[in-house]
């Protein structure tokens, strides 16, 4: 009674497997619970993911500026028209490496006031 209980629940779990991985739940579960739990879920390990891939989100894809084709974030060239993205950031990273900080501008600023004051008073 116990084993049968069991068979029943593993079989429902593998169908639930398959159908999570876009295959027929209950042809899995009905394969599972005719030969072997562990026969079906190694069918539906084995088996091809048939899901639908997600949909592309300003989070992981972005728009090329000539062809206006969605690429991913990540993409050095678009796919499609071979627009170059990579200038882009490395021309707005050599920008943002290069800038002074306003803290790193007044320490400058002390410094060469203080120097100017010690030239001023050597050469008195």
């Amino acid at each position: 009674m116990e084993m049968i209980f069991f068979w029943l629940i593993f079989s429902l779990i593998v169908g639930v497997y398959a159908s999570n991985k876009g295959r027929s739940g209950v042809g899995f579960f009905v394969l599972s619970l005719i030969f072997s739990p562990i026969l079906g879920l190694f069918f539906a390990l084995v088996a091809k993911d048939l899901s639908k891939p997600k949909e592309p989100t300003s989070e992981t894809h972005k728009k090329c500026p000539d062809c206006k084709e969605l690429v991913l974030i990540d993409a050095r060239i678009c796919k499609h028209c071979r627009c170059n993205f990579q200038s882009d950031q490395e021309a707005i990273k050599a920008v943002t490496d290069n800038l002074v900080t306003t803290s790193e501008l007044s320490e400058y600023e002390k410094l060469k006031k203080h120097l100017a004051e010690y030239d001023d008073t050597k050469s008195t």
